[in-house]
């Protein structure tokens, strides 16, 4: 992966200031570099990522189109982008400290999936690919840090401060964010808010005006959905079945064993298979079960 450029346009809730920056970062401190190169690579083979396409009416497809072809500086177009975003989410009941992050780089999508070590960085870092535009909203986060100072006493101290302007980790995922390529494809992840009063998805339906189509996450789960219930179908049917011919063989043994038991009664032997295995007990005595009268005396 191959960062060209990348910029940070930042919002401070606590002192309500907002900083365009005016030129992009220096990308060659190594801690500049790793995380822009994270959060590129992150926003690129994010699954959660949706699929669209710009719409006729997107004034953004003809500006980074532009871009693109080298007729505007990133400073000025992602200061715009940054203007944008950071005016509509200041609409927000509660807005918290923003950063934007407008990167340019060069990646492709099979060579991101995987975490990287310093040294894979450095490898990739100026290797050749397509090229996007990722636009990246950083929500900041509180954090309490040490902090070192002097009491009234002039006695060194150090204490706990609670700081407001947080960026996240590298690791960690971004809720919203976009990635446009330099051929028109578009992605982009993004959550809704409410915005004067009404809910919006601000990347997609506020800066780029595009369409949205599944994420490789929703159809794979969908996929997976799918071939559950066909399975689950195919197991109850075949439990059904196995229900509805189980009582009919077992009543079909059950008269075997009733026959049996008739048979070895007719005999003269004593019943051992009766109904329900019970023995059918002592044979009637002869004459109808009458006993014989005794013999009278001569």
């Amino acid at each position: 992966m191959r960062v060209n450029q990348a910029i940070l346009h930042s919002y401070a809730a606590g002192s309500c200031v907002t900083v365009f920056s005016e030129a992009p970062m220096d990308l060659s401190q190594a801690e500049i570099k790793r995380y822009v190169t994270s959060q590129a690579r992150r926003s690129l083979s994010n699954l959660d990522a949706r699929r669209g396409a710009f719409l006729p009416e997107s004034a953004f497809k003809e500006s980074v189109e532009a871009y693109f072809r080298g007729q505007q500086e990133l400073a000025p177009f992602s200061a715009e982008i940054a203007h944008y975003l950071l005016g509509e989410l200041g609409k927000q009941e509660h807005t918290p400290s923003t950063d934007v992050l407008v990167i340019d780089f060069e990646g492709d999508v099979d060579k991101t999936l995987n975490d990287l070590s310093d040294e894979d960085v450095e490898m990739m870092y100026e290797a050749q690919a397509p090229r996007y535009l990722a636009i990246v909203v950083l929500e900041s986060r509180d954090a309490y840090m040490c902090e070192v100072g002097m009491d009234a006493l002039g006695h060194q101290v150090a204490s706990i401060a609670r700081h407001h302007a947080i960026l996240p980790n590298p690791g960690q995922k971004v809720s919203s964010f976009a990635v446009v390529s330099v051929t028109g494809e578009v992605r982009f992840c993004d959550v809704s808010r409410v915005i004067a009063g009404q809910s919006i998805q601000l990347l997609p339906e506020g800066l780029l005006q595009c369409t949205s189509e599944a994420s490789s996450k929703e159809c794979v789960e969908a996929v997976t959905e799918l071939v559950g219930e066909v399975v689950g179908g195919k197991m109850v049917r075949f439990t059904q079945k196995r229900i509805r011919t189980r009582p009919a063989s077992r009543r079909q043994g059950l008269r075997v064993r009733e026959r049996r038991g008739r048979r070895g009664a007719g005999t003269g032997a004593a019943g051992t298979g009766g109904f329900l295995g019970i023995s059918p007990g002592p044979r009637p005595l002869c004459g109808g079960g009458r006993r014989p009268r005794p013999a009278r005396a001569a």
